[in-house]
């Protein structure tokens, strides 16, 4: 599920899968409080890369899920945060974990799933577990790390991707996705985005 925008926090609860999802990008981007960054001016490029390249990050990002999904990740919780972001440090294989950096600072997480939505075992793969800092939201940075994540996806061999979102539908039809169906997940309703990846011929 994807998580980019502060309204979509209350998505990590709406997840039927064992763990919180991004809107899941199980889940996408969440809304997240601040950890060891400093605000950049208000022109700032964001560049991604595989979180397996960047095991500096893995801290940052622990302490956002800890954060984020307390219930799951904080100290009473049944989630491991550096487990489950150790298992995303991939390359060929999912789930594949990308993140977004302006400068050397680590601002956004995108992962690539084979599940998501636990209704939907015949759909894969989502764009789940979505994180972008709140101090870089409403930058465009959700749309570039969904993009990045889509990519991934064209590298390993799918031709689309998918999403599920409670709030975040916006973003995904702006970036080009196209609604496929309502889902629930533990009562909540949810909207099931794809995004074909095949390439017009030239």
């Amino acid at each position: 599920m994807l998580r980019f925008l502060a309204p979509m926090r209350r998505l990590a609860q709406s997840q039927q899968t064992i763990e919180p999802q991004l809107g899941g990008m199980a889940g996408a981007a969440a809304l997240v409080v601040p950890v060891n960054l400093v605000v950049c001016p208000a022109a700032m490029e964001l560049s991604t890369a595989y979180l397996a390249d960047h095991p500096n990050a893995l801290p940052v990002i622990e302490e956002w899920f800890k954060s984020e999904w307390p219930d799951w990740y904080g100290p009473e919780g049944p989630g491991d945060a550096r487990s489950d972001l150790l298992s995303y440090a991939t390359r060929d294989a999912l789930p594949v974990g990308v993140v977004g950096f302006v400068g050397d600072a680590p601002v956004g997480l995108v992962v690539l799933k084979a599940t998501s939505i636990s209704g939907r075992p015949d759909l894969a793969p989502w764009a789940s577990t979505g994180l972008v800092h709140s101090d870089y939201r409403r930058r465009g940075f959700g749309a570039k790390l969904l993009s990045a994540l889509e990519e991934v996806a064209v590298e390993l061999g799918y031709d689309s991707i998918y999403c599920g979102t409670a709030a975040a539908a916006l973003l995904l039809e702006r970036s080009g996705w196209t609604y496929v169906e309502h889902s629930e997940a533990e009562g909540q309703h949810l909207a099931v985005y794809k995004k074909s990846l095949l390439r017009e011929p030239e």
